[in-house]
């Protein structure tokens, strides 16, 4: 917050309902640090989606970015909040994205990250009426030498509240991905029902992808549960596309994009979903 140099503000009035996603764009150039911060308020019966789109003016700028996030949910309120961040390999990019969801009020956040060489990224989002439910979708594509650390906290301050949580990643290369995530269900959290996964394929020998799922449970009578899993492309899915005529890099292709795609299906828009599978297709090509 010292070094915060320029943000945004948006508010969604009580009882509106905005048809089309509001596109926010960040160019960041130059060298040095940059600091930003958005705060985003959602009226109570209010309906949105946000998208955050982040790149660099030139691939080869050396720029450190913080960049904040307050987002409010009053009751009944529901937001999709989708963030791009595709920027040249010169970034350093270090999100603090912290969501507060009231009674009754809806959440979903898709994360697409696949530029930036050093990236830290901290998501929490704290249910804080009945009700309130909160769900996290991200990709993460890593080659070269690129290093993505995501933590994510789903906090259920208050019971009879419910979160989802599903992170893909693609590593290759001699990158790595880390991430860690929390289930917390505070001492007021019966009732609650949490889930959390953590899938990583791995593209070589030298990629690295570590997941660390944590459940943090103060109550009784809740549902929870995580899974992760670490692994290369399957043989068994690289053999039934080969065996049908599918040359086998078309065949990884193929299987990496169908990893993927149940989030990227969830990016609104049909120019924001192509430029994403393009970029992804790009990327793909080089290091397959």
């Amino acid at each position: 917050a010292a070094f915060f140099t320029g943000g945004i503000f948006v508010e969604v009035a009580r009882g509106a309902r905005i048809d089309r996603p509001i596109r926010i764009a960040h160019r960041v150039g130059g060298n040095g640090l940059v600091a930003t911060r958005s705060v985003v308020v959602i009226g109570e019966n209010a309906e949105a989606t946000i998208v955050f789109d982040l790149s660099t003016s030139t691939p080869d700028d050396t720029v450190m970015l913080h960049s904040g996030a307050e987002i409010f949910l009053q009751p009944g309120a529901k937001l999709r909040l989708v963030t791009i961040q595709a920027a040249g390999r010169g970034l350093v990019y270090a999100p603090v994205m912290r969501y507060r969801v009231d009674r009754d009020a809806s959440l979903e956040t898709v994360t697409v990250v696949l530029g930036g060489g050093l990236v830290k990224s901290q998501q929490t989002a704290e249910l804080v009426g009945r009700g309130a439910a909160s769900k996290a979708l991200g990709v993460v594509f890593a080659d070269g030498r690129r290093h993505f650390d995501h933590h994510t906290l789903q906090d259920h301050v208050l019971g009879h509240t419910s979160s989802d949580l599903d992170y893909r990643a693609v590593v290759a290369d001699r990158a790595r991905s880390a991430y860690t995530g929390n289930l917390r269900i505070g001492l007021e959290g019966a009732g609650a029902d949490a889930h959390q996964r953590n899938h990583n394929l791995l593209l070589s020998d030298t990629a690295r992808a570590d997941t660390i799922p944590e459940l943090e449970i103060l109550t009784n009578d809740v549902a929870c549960s995580h899974a992760a899993a670490v692994g290369p492309v399957d043989a068994d899915m690289l053999y039934f596309c080969e065996s049908r005529g599918i040359d086998p890099a078309e065949a990884r292709k193929l299987i990496i994009a169908g990893f993927l795609e149940p989030v990227i299906a969830r990016i609104p828009g049909d120019d924001l979903r192509e430029r994403v599978r393009a970029a992804l297709t790009a990327r793909l090509d080089a290091v397959l």
